[in-house]
């Protein structure tokens, strides 16, 4: 089953606190039919709400590699992962959580820095992959792990 595009249109409020109106596409639309349908949705959220939209994006799904897992493993549970924190040049830290994290790449209620993978999966966010280098978000480089920790989540 392909995954759906999803629009995100982000309000904010008299308080200045933000959320985002979501609307789901087809998987196979295109980018101008997604232009389209958000040029024509905004004003009419825009008409019901009293807050102000202050921005919209999209996503797409991917087609996933080969290679990686059939099925879920015995036990994995989405609620407990790991919570890696990422230091940038801006004042606050960058948190990435992961869920189903594997248990035994913990150690007591830290990630197993040497466990097996766990430093590659480390330096994608670091170093980068293929050329591109992950942001927090606002454009600044993430360019040290600050910590890892267990975590659980609902």
């Amino acid at each position: 089953m392909a995954s759906d595009v999803l629009v995100s249109i982000s309000v904010l409020d008299a308080d200045g606190d933000t959320r985002s109106a979501k609307a789901h596409l087809p998987a196979g639309t295109t980018e101008a039919d997604i232009a389209t349908f958000a040029t024509a949705y905004m004003p009419l959220l825009d008409a019901v709400i009293d807050g102000k939209i202050i921005s919209a994006e999209y996503s797409k799904p991917l087609t996933l590699p080969g290679g990686l897992k059939a099925g879920a493993v015995a036990n994995s549970e989405v609620q407990k992962g790991a919570n890696f924190s990422f230091v940038n040049s801006s004042r606050y830290k960058y948190g990435v959580w992961i869920p189903a994290w594997t248990p035994t790449k913990f150690t007591g209620d830290l990630v197993d820095q040497a466990g097996g993978g766990v430093a590659a999966f480390i330096a994608a966010y670091v170093a980068g992959l293929g050329g591109v280098l992950p942001t927090n978000g606002f454009g600044f480089d993430l360019t040290a792990l600050a910590t890892a920790t267990k975590t659980f989540r609902k």
